[in-house]
This record gives structure tokens, sequence and C-alpha cells, in this order.
């Protein structure tokens, strides 16, 4: 499988079950924190491939670097939305 269907399918699905998982909290539907836990184990898939190909890219500044990690890290799923063009392009 492509790196880029990887990184489309994993950014997909986390984002969806990490909606689907806080309605379940908010709702207090059972399964919602393990629904939360999925997605964020699915989160890992689009993560890990965007830090590398961040951190492989040698016409990146060193503050770009920086940006998309912590982008990554902390805001994973808007991060994700925005560098997919990027990543399609490269790959």
């Amino acid at each position: 499988m492509k790196k880029v269907t990887v990184f489309k399918v994993s950014l997909i699905i986390a984002i969806i079950l990490n909606i689907l998982g806080a309605y379940f909290k908010i709702a207090h539907y059972p399964y919602g924190s393990f629904i939360l836990s999925v997605g964020l184990i699915a989160g890992l898939g689009f993560i890990i491939p965007g830090l590398i190909d961040v951190f492989r890219n040698d016409n990146s500044k060193p503050l770009e670097k920086l940006m998309w990690t912590v982008g990554f890290v902390f805001l994973s799923g808007i991060a994700g939305l925005l560098y997919f063009p990027k990543f399609k392009k490269r790959n």
C-alpha cells in the first residue's frame, strides 16, 4: 500500500473515531473511552509518516520542522489535514 493511501485512510479513520468517541463521552454512552483510545492509536498512522517526511525533507528550515512537529503532537488532526496536500505532492 502506498504511503499516501495509508496517510489518508488513517487520517480519516482517526478523525471519525475521535469525533464519535467525544460524542459518546459527552452523551455518557458506553465505550466512549475505548473509541477515543482507538482513534488516538489510528492517529499514529498519519503522525509517524508525516513526521518522518518532515525530517527527511532537506529543503525545510529547522523552524518549519519544529512547527510541524509541534502541530502533529498537539493538534494532530488539524496538522494532518493541512500537511496532507504537501505529503501527497512529495510522495
